[in-house]
């Protein structure tokens, strides 16, 4: 919430310096598949309720590149210029470059997802963390006298044995590395 307004503030300055007529403000969830704001927004650009969609990134038009063109489709069809922050995107009437400059920003849009995807799993684990909660999967007990007693007797493979005990194979072979010393 807190960074979702942070975002929205960055956003009004920007407009407020154009000289722009702020005409509504859409927000989704970022973490949700269906997209209710995005879709109203590209209704009323289809409708032409307004020249200019200013976004903080591309991303916020989409989780993939092929939804990110989808959109831009439909601003180019309504004649809605895009201004994207993040990308340094600038659609509107007067910009030499537009094709040059969309080309890098959504370049930069896939090379950019996947960090962003981290940057945000990393918070949001530095705040699990802050909370005192734990991270990870919890760690499975296992009966290193059975993963000796089926890799000596029975001469399983660490494969077979880490199938019978419900574990990884690098987990048996940790497990008999220390055994062997």
């Amino acid at each position: 919430q807190n960074q979702r307004e942070e975002g929205l503030d960055v956003l009004r300055r920007f407009a407020r310096l154009q000289g722009w007529e702020i005409q509504g403000e859409y927000c989704d969830k970022r973490s949700s598949r269906e997209r209710p704001a995005l879709r109203s927004l590209l209704e009323k650009a289809g409708e032409g309720r307004f020249e200019i969609v200013l976004i903080e990134a591309l991303e916020d038009l989409g989780p993939s590149l092929g939804r990110v063109v989808l959109a831009l489709e439909k601003l180019e069809g309504a004649g809605v210029a895009l201004v994207s922050l993040d990308e340094n995107l600038d659609t509107t009437p007067g910009c030499e470059e537009i094709l040059p400059g969309l080309i890098r920003a959504l370049a930069m849009f896939a090379r950019q997802r996947s960090f962003r995807l981290r940057k945000r799993i990393q918070r949001g684990l530095h705040r699990v963390r802050d909370e005192g909660k734990p991270v990870g999967r919890p760690c499975k007990e296992v009966d290193v006298e059975e993963v000796r007693r089926l890799s000596g007797e029975r001469k399983l493979s660490y494969r077979a044995i880490a199938r019978i005990l419900g574990v990884s194979r690098s987990t048996v072979c940790e497990i008999l590395k220390e055994e062997n010393g």
